[in-house]
């Protein structure tokens, strides 16, 4: 079961720049006890923490920094200083939360002292408005007596603006009706701040809409991406926490507008420095419809401090994570670790899987060559050479009747899928039994993992022989352009042969490790790299 954390920032008891400072202490407390959590009893993956700025009755002092501004120092270095906490402001209203999560509590961590801030205090304030997993749940203060500095005005709100726009209190507007959209793949804090800069812009609903799985193939890595129903959840989730005071309307859109240009209620559209071009666009549809136009709210991109190569984006984006999480372990092993560990590595057409297993060997892997195997399953003396000559005729034999014609075989069975479907029947088990064969004679020999080099792993189930699946790919474009350039092939021939195979969406949903080689081969051996020394950890072990 997840940990989950509630860190309160008394109002005024520290400094704005420190309270960023109190903000990453809480963070990394939090991690610190799930570590240990962790170490007691297996894994326990770290859930909530949820930050509440709270002006405690024994302080009696001004409320601290406005809510835009601490949303902005929460999730700004949040990100970059503990991105695998999953940080969410819950905004207050007078001495009440707007929120009640209902996320039961395991510790509590205030940014005061005991003997300014007194644990009766903190209790009753929890108690009154969150669940806890035990009545005696840890309270912990982060802040010495020492470090405490009661801020001026000024420092308590300068740097981090009074609005949600950051512009001057008396411009600052709330709409009945909020619109957004966005993608939200892997939500992240600029998702987080995007949302909650919507909700404090508004007052009765709120509209996000999240686009649909047909809409996201031109992304990079879009096989990556989590299934729409999935990042629908997370934003109702995420809504739900910060905001159970609107209306959520959360809905799936099949094109650059949804709602925005259905809805004529809506008053205020909300975008990044990105996406402002497509709120011009919604008004001049709107404009033709006789729709009021939609006031336009503009994020501005917050910059990514954990950007890691040259390939990720500046801006905190899904982008830049889902090319960090190349080479990371996606699923369990397929099956229980045993020696040898054998990895089935497959790919599409001209997807780099050959230069990476190559690289696999270099590392002291030994591979087993599927494609050159099948050369061995059609030689005469087979069972697999018999068949195919009673299935397809002797017109499938050479001159000499000793080989396979595999070129006049090809003819037969091409764009003929219930032909292919039995040459396949007859093949690939063949295949199957070779290659199990080669891993029983590299396991005599010592080796304490194995590389099966295969294109079809997938479509021949041959994964079920395998502890982890590896997939290469690279987009669509790539893969036409590279076939073109290894083949001689016209665009038209060369996008043929892509779309003939699996696609990259399918294979990537059996994998266990994905890997792209788009970019220079030294990337690719990196997240090689990384999903070796995962495996290699495990092998450890045995």
């Amino acid at each position: 079961m997840a940990l989950n954390g509630l860190l309160l920032l008394t109002s005024s008891t520290v400094s704005v720049a420190s309270r960023s400072r109190i903000n990453l202490l809480g963070a990394k407390k939090f991690l610190e006890v799930v570590d240990k959590r962790s170490a007691m009893a297996n894994v326990v993956p770290p859930g909530v923490l949820y930050v509440v700025q709270w002006c405690p009755s024994d302080l009696q002092e001004t409320k601290g920094p406005p809510a835009s501004g601490l949303m902005s120092l929460i999730y700004g270095q949040g990100n970059a200083q503990c991105p695998s906490v999953d940080i969410r402001l819950l905004l207050n209203e007078g001495t009440g939360l707007l929120a009640r999560p209902k996320v039961p509590i395991d510790l509590v961590m205030v940014d005061g002292c005991p003997n300014r801030i007194s644990l009766q205090s903190v209790r009753s304030f929890v108690n009154e408005w969150f669940s806890v997993t035990r009545k005696d749940y840890s309270v912990q203060y982060l802040t010495k007596t020492e470090d405490m500095v009661v801020p001026s005005a000024e420092e308590n709100g300068s740097d981090v603006g009074g609005t949600p726009s950051g512009g001057d209190s008396s411009d600052f507007r709330q709409y009945e009706v909020v619109i957004l959209g966005g993608t939200f793949d892997r939500m992240h804090n600029a998702h987080k701040i995007l949302l909650t800069e919507a909700v404090l812009m508004c007052t009765k609903e709120i509209i996000v809409g999240v686009t649909s799985d047909n809409m996201i193939k031109s992304k990079l890595l879009y096989e990556l991406i989590e299934e729409c129903p999935v990042r629908l959840e997370r934003v109702k989730t995420f809504l739900a926490d910060v905001a159970p005071h609107l209306r959520h309307r959360v809905v799936t859109i099949d094109d650059p507008f949804g709602p925005a240009i259905t809805d004529k209620d809506i008053g205020l559209i909300v975008v990044s420095t990105e996406t402002i071009k497509g709120a011009d666009k919604i008004n001049e549809i709107r404009k033709g419809k006789e729709f009021p136009p939609l006031d336009v709210h503009n994020i501005i991109l917050f910059t990514d401090e954990l950007k890691q190569n040259e390939h990720e984006e500046d801006k905190i984006s899904s982008s830049s994570q889902r090319i960090r999480i190349l080479g990371d372990r996606l699923k369990p092993p397929r099956k229980l670790p045993s020696v040898p560990y054998v990895i089935g590595l497959t790919g599409g057409i001209a997807s780099g899987k050959s230069t990476l297993c190559g690289y696999l060997e270099t590392l002291g892997l030994p591979t087993i060559n599927c494609d050159l195997l099948g050369h061995d399953a059609y030689k005469r003396g087979t069972a697999c050479f018999d068949k195919i000559v009673e299935t397809f005729g002797a017109d499938v034999l050479t001159t000499s009747k000793d080989e396979i014609n595999r070129k006049v075989l090809g003819t037969k069975v091409f764009n003929n899928p219930s032909e292919l479907k039995k040459l396949t029947s007859i093949v690939w088990p063949e295949i199957r039994q070779l290659a199990q064969a080669q891993i029983n004679k590299l396991a005599s020999e010592g080796h304490k993992a194995i590389v099966l080099d295969a294109a079809v792993l997938l479509e021949a189930e041959w994964d079920d022989m395998c502890n982890d699946v590896w997939v290469v790919v690279i987009p669509k474009e790539e893969s036409i352009r590279r076939v073109q350039a290894r083949d001689g092939l016209s665009a038209e021939d060369a996008e043929k042969r892509v779309a003939a195979q699996v696609s990259n969406h399918e294979r990537v949903q059996r994998a266990n490790f994905v890997f792209c080689s788009l970019w220079e081969v030294d990337f690719t051996r990196r997240q090689a790299d990384k999903a070796w020394k995962d495996i290699k950890s495990i092998i450890d072990t045995l």
